[in-house]
Parts: structure tokens; C-alpha cells; sequence
């Protein structure tokens, strides 16, 4: 008799647990989608970033060749 009470309790607890348990996965799997998206995201951003420093970087470059191709020009042509 013990041991009929002890198996209905635990498939009792078993039911009232397999909701819970199906939750908690449904919500990891929503919650790793998400970071997937967001790390994508990222990725995104730091390449855009990365293509925009590189634009700034090389139009400095070319502004720096200008300004010291000017001076040179202008250096030469006074002396």
C-alpha cells in the first residue's frame, strides 16, 4: 500500500513538472535565437565600423600627402 502511494505521488510530481520543464526549454531556445540575432548583429557593426575607420584613416592619409605636397610646392617654388 506504501509503495502505491509513493509511485501515484511521484507521477503527481512528474505531471506537475513536465510543464515547467517544457517551459524553461521553450524559453532557452527563444533566449539562444535571440543572442544568435544579437551577435549577428554585432558583427554587423564592428565590420561597418572597421570599413569606416579604414575610409577616415586612408582620407587622412591623402589629406596629410596634400598638405605636405602643398607645402613642399610651395617651399620650392619661394626658394
Amino acid at each position: 500500500m506504501g509503495f502505491l502511494i509513493a509511485l501515484i505521488a511521484m507521477v503527481l510530481v512528474f505531471c506537475l513538472m513536465l510543464p515547467i520543464i517544457s517551459v524553461i526549454y521553450f524559453d532557452t531556445l527563444a533566449v539562444q535565437k535571440e543572442s544568435k540575432a544579437q551577435i549577428e548583429r554585432m558583427e554587423r557593426l564592428r565590420k561597418q565600423l572597421e570599413e569606416d575607420r579604414k575610409g577616415l584613416d586612408k582620407q587622412r592619409k591623402e589629406e596629410e600627402n596634400d598638405r605636405t605636397g602643398r607645402n613642399t610646392g610651395d617651399r620650392q617654388q619661394v626658394n
